[in-house]
């Protein structure tokens, strides 16, 4: 069975292969390497990735147990052109089934009509869903907090609405156009939560919807959090410089933490907001102008972008884990720390719920109660010494078990071929 995945992100082998330097992946995608990994390895399974990479023209690159073709990229618009590249990708691969990772981005609408064109076999997992990010891009963020960040009032204004948050809310909703109609499109799915069921049966309530696991990074499946192990009153956040993933809400409540825990510390992996704000990021202006404005700089410390081990590493020694999302589905940070068991707090938006269905499995608020997010974390430290992440755990190495979920996954290839 050849499978040809269409992803965003360029796998470590591939980059490694391509540009002869030993890499690991620092950004989002690690459930990729984590599936890629064990079904790869499947003597029924010959598995092709297209990558979009720094290349001028068409590359293909033979890894260990991959066989990875390169194209220009990433494709950010829906061009007719991008019909031919994918047309192309297939004459050359030649699969006997698509597996597309994620609606959100515009190579998806045309590797379906491609697809369709040749009576093809495709399949989607949804990743997330760009129209509730271009929904909930701001939630949280005021437009005194945006003016704020900028040099006056009237520059502010004009020059934000154009080409700053406001302006990369609108590209959002651009973007989920596309989606939709990939979606109409499209066939077969897969998700992993109640809430990505539901909105996908919503666009096209004639998708055959699959549900499917993520098998995470090896390193998450071993190690366990303990209370005695950890650098104590330590919050440690995982994507500081991305809009929906919150980082704003923590820090308007954090003078109210430090008030009854002087010693606590937010750690922050991912860019560098301090260095992004330079560059004239203007999340990154927000979040500094907030820093400076409550007198935090000294408590909040940007890790930068971590791999695999770096971020189980600073799990491991953190207090308590935090996911103060507007919008998620299922986060891989959050799974990665529920296996590891260090207590967690999230916000109850999309599909966190199916991930926390209680307080055994982590802790969770309403988004804009940002007050009840500060009391979690104040009680998570006054408890943990006390916490028994037993269950949590249990609950996560069932969820992402590695073979039921490959054999899974395997089940749904074999469905999408025999269905047509």
């Amino acid at each position: 069975m050849k499978i040809l995945w269409i992803t965003s992100v360029l796998f470590p082998e591939a980059e490694s292969l391509l540009t002869g330097n030993i890499v690991d992946l620092t950004a989002s995608g690690g459930w990729l390497l984590g599936a890629a990994d064990s079904i790869s390895k499947l003597s029924n399974v010959d598995l092709h990735i297209a990558c979009p990479a720094r290349v001028n023209n068409y590359v293909k690159l033979v890894g260990n147990h991959i066989t990875y073709h390169l194209y220009k990229g990433p494709m950010l618009h829906d061009w007719p052109e991008n019909d031919a590249v994918w047309s192309e990708m297939l004459n050359l691969v030649a699969p006997d089934l698509i597996h597309i990772w994620g609606t959100e981005y515009a190579s998806t609408l045309s590797v379906l009509r491609v697809a369709e064109r040749r009576n093809l076999p495709s399949l989607i997992s949804i990743q997330g869903f760009k129209i509730s990010c271009a929904y909930h891009l701001l939630d949280g963020i005021s437009i005194i907090d945006i003016l704020k960040s900028g040099k006056s009032i009237q520059w502010g204004i004009m020059k934000k609405i154009r080409s700053g948050l406001l302006g990369e809310k609108i590209e959002y909703y651009k973007s989920a156009a596309n989606e939709i109609k990939a979606l109409r499109l499209a066939e077969n799915i897969i998700g992993r939560t109640k809430w990505d069921k539901k909105l996908s049966m919503i666009i096209n309530p004639s998708l055959r919807y699959y549900h499917c696991d993520e098998i995470l990074r090896n390193v998450f499946y071993n190690g366990i959090w303990e209370y005695n192990k950890c650098k104590k009153y330590t919050i440690f956040h995982s994507n500081g410089a991305n809009t929906l993933k919150g980082l704003h809400q923590i820090i308007k409540v954090f003078p109210y933490i430090l008030r009854r825990y002087p010693e606590a510390q937010l750690i922050v992996a991912g860019n560098d907001v301090w260095k992004l704000a330079d560059s004239g990021d203007y999340y990154a202006k927000i979040i500094v102008s907030m820093l400076r404005r409550k007198k935090l700089e000294s408590k909040v410390y940007f890790c930068g972008n971590l791999d695999a081990s770096a971020m189980k590493e600073q799990l491991l020694k953190s207090n308590v884990f935090i996911l103060p999302s507007s919008i998620e589905n299922s986060s891989n940070a959050l799974a990665e720390a529920q296996l590891l068991g260090i207590p967690v707090i999230a916000s109850k938006r999309g599909g966190t719920p199916t991930m926390i269905q209680d307080s055994r499995c982590g802790l969770t608020y309403q988004y804009h109660n940002v007050t009840k997010l500060a009391k979690l974390i104040c009680k998570t430290f006054e408890n943990s010494s006390n916490f028994d992440n037993t269950y949590m755990r249990d609950v996560a190495r069932k969820r992402h078990e590695k073979t039921n979920n490959m054999q899974n996954l395997l089940t749904i290839y074999d469905e999408c071929l025999t269905s047509r």
